[in-house]
């Protein structure tokens, strides 16, 4: 493993340790289950971990084993990690799910959460102080939201900005663009609906403005329509699958939609 690879994995059970932490206890009372087998007490032998993506839950996994002195063995497949620790003929199971969810059975399932503060602070002092002479709270502080991997990328795009620059310290600044280009991702990400009704809701706010809102109400309403509006309705007739309660919903939802996209992006108008 790389240096590089190696701050990684130590960054990643940064981010991940206060979601990891019962995984610790869990295994360690595993491994010395014989205590527990005495007050007549089975220990837990099997932990799945539930990640979202970007949060590099099975390299925060591995490291937590290494840095426990754990020796295991891994398998892939189908978008699960398993890593199974061996002693005594009996086995301890971590399976680690990243995107997915837990299929049903015993043991105990862990969700891995985004990163704190703290958290972020600990993942940019391991991958970053060495780079130059900068704030890594401030730095922490504005990429709140960001998973494991933001935090990997933004460090890389401040290395990598420094120079460009041809500096051979990274400084604040760098960090500060990175966090901008990365959050500008992040906002799209999450803002862009995936319910097909939603996204013709949001493409009609985005074209038709405070006429499409009027279009809503009145529409509920049951009052008369104007030529304009007419118009509109011939070009919006989705609206007419919903009920007059969802309608409202929908467009409160895409007009939020709408103004954090125009926010992601800088400004806009609408057309």
């Amino acid at each position: 493993m790389s240096g590089w690879d190696s701050k990684v994995s130590k960054a990643a059970l940064s981010c991940c340790r206060r979601s990891l932490d019962a995984l610790k206890v869990v295994l360690q009372a595993w491994l010395n289950r014989g205590k527990l087998e005495e007050r007549k007490v089975r220990p837990i032998s099997k932990v799945v971990v539930v990640a979202d993506e970007g949060m590099m839950a099975r390299e925060a996994v591995g490291e937590l084993l290494k840095e426990m002195g754990v020796k295991f063995r891994k398998s892939e497949g189908q978008g699960r990690v398993v890593m199974t620790v061996d002693g005594g003929g009996e086995s301890f199971i971590i399976e680690v799910v990243e995107g997915g969810e837990a299929q049903g059975g015993d043991g105990l399932t862990l969700r891995v959460s985004k990163p704190g503060f703290a958290e972020r602070v600990e993942a940019l002092g391991v991958l970053a102080s060495e780079l130059g002479n900068f704030d890594l709270r401030s730095v922490a502080e504005a990429c709140d939201g960001f998973t494991t991997l933001d935090v990997v990328r933004l460090v890389q795009f401040a290395a990598s900005r420094s120079l460009a620059d041809g500096r051979d310290k990274v400084e604040e600044d760098d960090f500060m663009e990175g966090v901008a280009v990365l959050q500008r991702r992040i906002n799209v990400s999450e803002t862009l609906p995936d319910d097909l009704s939603e996204q013709l809701y949001l493409m009609a706010v985005s074209e038709g403005g405070d006429g499409f809102s009027e279009l809503v109400h009145r529409v509920n309403a049951g009052e008369k329509l104007d030529r304009r509006l007419e118009k509109m309705l011939a070009r919006y007739s989705f609206i007419l699958l919903d009920e007059p309660e969802k309608r409202v919903v929908k467009l409160a939802k895409a007009r939020a939609s709408y103004e954090r996209l125009k926010k992601a992006f800088g400004g806009g108008q609408r057309s």
